[in-house]
């Protein structure tokens, strides 16, 4: 399968948690202890500021990529989180994300050897500021893709007795099921590779028509002008102009 795949759509039936309020998705993604694998799309530079690194290369320094102190409150954070979007890298790398700014410091990597700033070029001119991010295997801190073996994992997610492959369908189900997305952007192939197995394997439900689109990673692949590029359409489909 291509990293460069199309687009495709899958239909299932919903299940989990009703409708909540932002707040309440908040609240039950702390209840489920999945604040500790997830964060969100929101970070203290906006398009404007991106648009000068394009047109200026002023540069962005990843001391910049923490998530917005003013967030850490729930209560101010629900008011800018994004239930139409999740992104999944394919697991957490073997190294501390965790910085002095509080809560959800996942793919906000502040250290001198940050990738994330690629994130944000995903995001330009789109309108999936604040969707949930998290990855598709959980406590599997392993910083080489190639040494996550996806096609064993989803085979002990269908092993009998109780196994760590099997939590961590359970929490990427949970995940799904509290936010109700309307598009789950993939990074990297590994990860669309995963996703592909669960469905076709019967493992995963996803809400009825989400759209499944697979990126390359953000830390490689493309110059920050193309990535600026390539979710404007989907944004578009779901918003409108």
């Amino acid at each position: 399968m291509g990293i460069f795949r199309d687009i495709y759509n899958k239909t299932f039936s919903k299940n989990g948690v009703d409708n909540m309020s932002n707040l309440d998705v908040i609240k039950e993604i702390r209840a489920n202890h999945l604040d500790q694998y997830s964060s969100w799309a929101l970070y203290d530079i906006d398009d404007a500021r991106l648009k000068e690194y394009l047109d200026q290369d002023k540069k962005i320094a990843t001391t910049e990529l923490s998530f917005p102190a003013e967030y850490q409150n729930d209560e101010a954070l629900a008011n800018k989180i994004n239930t139409d979007a999740m992104f999944y890298g394919l697991n957490v790398a073997a190294r501390n994300i965790k910085t002095d700014y509080g809560d959800w410091a996942n793919f906000h990597d502040t250290r001198d050897k940050s990738k994330d700033l690629g994130i944000l070029f995903d995001l330009y001119n789109t309108k999936f500021r604040g969707a949930y991010m998290s990855d598709v295997f959980k406590d599997l801190p392993e910083t080489e893709s190639k040494n996550v073996k996806v096609s064993q994992l989803v085979k002990d997610m269908q092993a009998d007795g109780d196994n760590d492959a099997k939590k961590s369908l359970r929490l990427l189900q949970k995940e799904i099921d509290i936010i109700k997305p309307k598009i789950i952007v993939l990074y990297g192939a590994p990860s669309q590779d995963a996703f592909d197995k669960m469905i076709k394997e019967n493992l995963l439900n996803l809400p009825e028509g989400v759209k499944i689109v697979g990126r390359h990673h953000y830390s490689m692949g493309e110059k920050y002008d193309e990535k600026a590029t390539k979710l404007v359409k989907e944004s578009k489909e779901i918003y409108g102009e």
